[in-house]
Formats: C-alpha cells, structure tokens, sequence
C-alpha cells in the first residue's frame, strides 16, 4: 500500500516521505500516530501551502495511522475490547487534504451557518439533530457550490486518481476478473452504469453535508457514522471566528464508543479548509470548545439511491415539527 504505479488511465503515482508527525497531530499513551506525506514524482516542495488550494492529482497529502500501543494493556479496567470483524475503507488510516476549501470559502461558509441558525432561533425551529446544525439545503447557492465542487472535484477525483483501491470500494465493485490497475472510478463508472462523471452517480448522504456549530463548553460525544467514508472539514480557527480548543479525536478501531477514553485516543487539529477522510467504523468525537467558537463542514459519500434523499420541503416540514 505504499505506493500506486501510472496505469493507461492516467493514475498518478504516489510516493509517501519518512513518517512525520505535524504539529496538529497529538497521540496518546495508548494509541500513537504515524503520518507520511504522499507526494506524486514530480513534486519537489512541501504540502500544499493554506493560499494554494488542494489539486487532486498534484497536491501531496497527508496518511495518519492510527498504532495501538501494548502501554497500560495489563491495567486496562474492562475497557480492552477485541477489534471487531471488519473490512472498512482506510482501516485505522485517515487520509488528509489540504485547502479542499479556501480561507474565503471556510468564512463564507461560517457566515451563512450564523445566518442560518439565527433564523433557526426567530422561528423556534430546531434541526434535525441539535440547534446548532445547519443542513445543505439551507445555504446559500453560492456555497452549496463550494461543497458540491469538494465533493465531486476534490475528494472523488483524489480518490480516483490517487486511492484507486478504496474509490473501487466505495462503489461496491464486485468483479474480480478486472484489473485492478484499470479499476478506476471513470472505468468502473462506464464498464457498469456507462457513465463517466463520478458525480452521476455518487452523492451525499440525504442529510449532508452539514455544518456543525460548537460554542464554549460544546462537544460531540464519541460516536461511530456507520458509512463508508465521512469527511471532517473544519472552518475555523479564522479572522472573526477565533477558537481554543476542539479537534477530531480518533480511537483505534474496535474500541466501541462507550470505551472510547479522551486520554487514549489521537487529535487531529489541521488548519481550517483541510479535510480529513476516514471510514465510519472508526469511533471519534468533537473535542470540546475551551473559547471561542467552531464550526466543522461534515459529510459522508454514498452511491446515489432514491431511498436516501429528500425533499427540501419534506426537510423544512421535519425540523420545524421539532
């Protein structure tokens, strides 16, 4: 899995540098992190700088694996747990993508969340979840676009061009008499639906992408999503939305939610606009706000299915009988 050769199809190579640990990273007694930049051949400088946004076939990016320490094993007050049968995408491994979302495009984002969970509040109306989500449908076409553009021009043409093994997993390929060097997502895409825009047929999950806002003292408690990939984009730390606090906790996989402990688990605390790609059968959180506020863009790829999706309408109608 260390590297991926060119095919025909114009799959890029990638190449990953001695492991390194960022300074966003922060791992545990029990669970450490190793991180290697993935650069592609012609590539001679460092990760993509926070002004340049993310080039799906040029940009290096980033692979966290999560390693289970044997330290406190012996001690472990019933929370050792056997790591379950599973053959997810990306196992105990988080893929990160820097600048998938501008600074420009973080802030907008931000602003329009404000907006939209203010007339939230006028309207008494809740979100699906909690107060403090704002779904897809409710921001503006400007930004919808923005998130339409991460989703079809940065994460699947990423995974197409630089994890041809996993966007074939994301899309149930089942034959094994293909090649797996041809097995690309355009291949797969016109062998079986005779299509070739990743897009036609991969969507969001109905009720993403979402925006979620953490005020001080707010966090998500650790939690599985059950789906194949999840994307984690923070917006902030930004000029106007200043925050202490927060990241993404990851626990090696296997450990269940109600045994995942703050002190045994890895930080990821990338800039605003990078995104972290991970698969849903890893238990993670939302770290708790110390001061100022976060707001974090999440979504999850599906393939696209009628039975997954409604309307806005049928959306509005829910949130506001909440």
């Amino acid at each position: 899995d260390a590297g991926t050769s060119c095919d025909a199809a114009g799959s890029v190579s990638r190449h990953p540098t001695d492991s390194v640990i960022p300074s966003w990273i922060k791992g545990s007694d029990k669970t450490s992190a190793e991180c290697r930049i993935y650069r592609v051949d012609s590539a001679i400088h460092g990760p993509t700088s926070g002004t340049k946004a993310f080039d799906p076939v040029k940009s290096d990016y980033f692979e966290v694996k999560l390693v289970e320490s044997s330290v406190g094993r012996d001690d472990c007050d019933g929370i050792c747990v056997p790591v379950r049968q599973s053959t997810p995408i990306l196992h105990n491994k988080i893929a990160v993508l820097p600048t998938i979302i501008t600074k420009e495009e973080c802030t907008s984002i931000a602003n329009d969340t404000e907006r939209i969970l203010k007339e939230n509040d006028a309207k008494k109306i809740r979100g699906r979840k909690t107060e403090s989500w704002a779904a897809y449908s409710r921001f503006s076409a400007k930004n919808q676009k923005v998130m339409d553009r991460m989703l079809g021009e940065h994460v699947l043409e990423f995974l197409d061009r630089r994890m041809p093994e996993v966007a074939k997993k994301i899309l149930n390929e089942q034959n094994s008499d293909s090649d797996a060097s041809s097995s690309t997502f355009k291949n797969y895409l016109a062998r079986t639906f005779g299509k070739t825009n990743a897009k036609e047929v991969t969507s969001f999950c109905w009720d993403d992408p979402v925006v979620i806002k953490y005020d001080a003292g707010n966090c998500l408690a650790p939690h599985e999503d059950m789906r194949d990939l999840t994307i984690v984009i923070p917006l902030n730390p930004l000029e106007g939305y200043p925050l202490c606090g927060g990241g993404t906790m990851f626990w090696y996989e296997g450990t269940t939610p109600e045994h995942a402990r703050a002190e045994d688990g890895v930080l990821l605390k990338p800039p605003a606009g990078w995104g972290i790609l991970f698969n849903g059968e890893i238990t993670h959180s939302g770290e708790s706000v110390e001061a100022g506020t976060r707001f974090v863009l999440m979504t999850s790829i599906v393939l696209d299915d009628d039975n997954e999706h409604v309307d806005d309408d049928e959306e509005e109608e829910d949130n506001s009988a909440q």
